[in-house]
C-alpha cells in the first residue's frame, strides 16, 4: 500500500493525528472498485496484456434463432422483493459453479446471445469498463481498476475521512478477461481471468513503475462467484425448457502426455473433446497468453504471444482427435517461428500438469 503525502497539513497537526489513531487496519472486504478515488494516470500495459477493441453489437447468426442482446430486455420486470434472511449464497439449478483442480467456471442453462448482455451488465455494476469486446469469439475484457478494499480503513484516514481519501492508493490494479463458452443443449460456460498490476519504486524511491503481478485465483473465483449471484437474481437467465444436466466432471484426471510427431511436439490429453478444450483454454488464460479468436467447431485458439524482441506474434493452438483422445499442436502464424511454438507447447504442458 502507497499513499501520496499530504503537504497541506502542518506538521503539528500530522503528528497530533498519527499519535490519536495509531496504524490502519484493513477493513474485512475481498472486493471494492467502485469508491471515488483520484483517477490513476494510465497504465503502460505490456502489449501482450491488451486485445484488440471490438465493436457493441453483438451479431450472431445461428440457424435463424431468435437473438436477444439488450440487456434492457431483462430489466423491464423488476427483481421479486425479498422477505426475510437472504441466502448467503444462492443455489439454482440454472446457474452452478463447476471446480476441477484450482479451476473454476459458471454453468447456465442459457444461451450464449442471452447471457452475453447481463455478462456485460455485471462488470459495469462492479465498476469496470470495457476495452475490448468480441462476442463473435465470446470475449471480453475489462479496463484496469485499483481495488479499493485493500486500503487500510482505520488510523488516520478514519479520522481525516474523506476530505483526503483520494491521496490513498494501494499502489495495485485489476483487469479482468472473461471468456464465454456454447457447450450442447444450449449451456453457456463462463470464464474468468485475472491479470494484476503492481507499482514497484526505484532503488533511489524517486520514480516508481508499473509491473505484472501473479495471477489471482482466489480473486477469480469471487468475481465468479458474485457473478452466479447476479445471474441467478436476474429475471430472464433461467432456462426452463432445458433439461439438460451439466456433463459431470471426473474426480481422476488423466495425465495429459508430451510426444513428438514429425519432429514437432504435441500433447496428448485422454480426455473427450470438451474436456481437452476447456483444459487448453484454461491454461492459456493462465499463462497469460491472449487468446484473440477461438472456433470450438474447428478445436482452434488463435492466441497472441510475446516473443524474441518484445515483438507480438500470432499461433494457432489446434485440438485434434486422435486414437487415445486429443492431440494439442502449436502452430506459427504470422511472424512466428516454429522454435516459438514449440515453446508453447512446452509452457501449455506445464501448465496442464499442474
Amino acid at each position: 500500500m502507497r499513499t501520496l503525502s499530504i503537504t497541506a497539513l502542518p506538521w503539528a497537526v500530522l503528528c497530533l493525528l498519527l499519535a490519536l489513531t495509531g496504524c490502519g487496519v484493513v477493513e474485512n472486504k475481498r472486493v471494492d472498485y467502485q469508491s471515488g478515488a483520484a483517477k490513476m494516470p494510465s497504465l503502460e500495459i505490456p502489449p501482450d496484456l491488451t486485445t484488440p477493441v471490438a465493436g457493441e453489437r453483438y451479431a450472431v447468426s445461428e440457424n435463424g434463432d431468435e437473438i436477444v442482446a439488450v440487456y434492457s430486455d431483462y430489466s423491464k420486470v423488476g427483481a421479486a422483493p425479498q422477505s426475510g434472511v437472504a441466502n448467503v449464497l444462492p443455489e439454482a439449478k440454472n446457474v452452478q459453479m463447476k471446480r476441477y483442480g484450482t479451476e473454476r467456471w459458471l454453468v447456465v442453462e442459457n444461451r450464449a446471445e442471452n447471457v452475453w448482455p447481463l455478462v456485460k451488465a455485471f462488470w459495469k455494476e462492479q465498476g469496470f469498463a470495457l476495452t475490448s469486446e468480441k462476442p463473435e469469439a465470446g470475449l471480453m475484457e475489462t479496463d484496469w481498476k485499483e481495488n479499493r478494499a485493500t486500503i487500510p480503513q482505520g488510523g488516520l484516514r478514519a479520522v481525516i475521512g474523506k476530505l483526503f481519501d483520494k491521496v490513498y492508493s494501494s499502489g495495485e490494479k485489476d483487469m479482468f478477461r472473461t471468456r464465454l463458452e456454447r457447450a450442447p443443449g444450449n449451456i453457456t460456460e463462463i470464464y474468468i481471468s485475472h491479470r494484476g498490476m503492481e507499482e514497484v519504486l526505484s532503488a533511489d524511491k524517486t520514480t516508481s513503475k508499473w509491473q505484472p503481478r501473479p495471477q489471482n485465483t482466489e480473486l477469480e473465483a469471487t468475481m465468479l462467484q458474485m457473478l452466479m449471484v447476479k445471474l441467478i437474481a436476474e429475471p430472464g437467465t433461467a432456462n426452463p425448457a432445458s433439461s439438460v444436466v451439466a456433463t459431470p466432471i471426473p474426480e481422476i484426471p488423466v495425465a495429459p502426455k508430451l510426444q513428438t510427431e514429425g519432429g514437432n511436439k504435441t500433447i496428448l490429453l485422454s480426455e473427450s473433446f470438451d474436456a481437452s478444450w476447456r483444459k487448453v483454454g484454461l491454461a492459456l488464460e493462465q499463462l497469460g497468453i491472449v487468446i484473440d479468436d477461438k472456433n470450438r467447431v474447428g478445436g482452434g485458439y488463435f492466441i497472441k504471444a510475446t516473443v524474441e524482441g518484445g515483438k507480438i506474434a500470432e499461433f494457432l493452438v489446434e485440438i485434434k482427435k486422435a486414437d487415445a483422445g486429443y492431440t494439442i499442436s502449436v502452430r506459427t502464424q504470422d511472424r512466428g517461428k516454429v522454435e516459438n511454438a514449440q515453446h508453447i507447447v512446452d509452457l501449455l504442458y506445464q501448465q496442464l500438469i499442474k
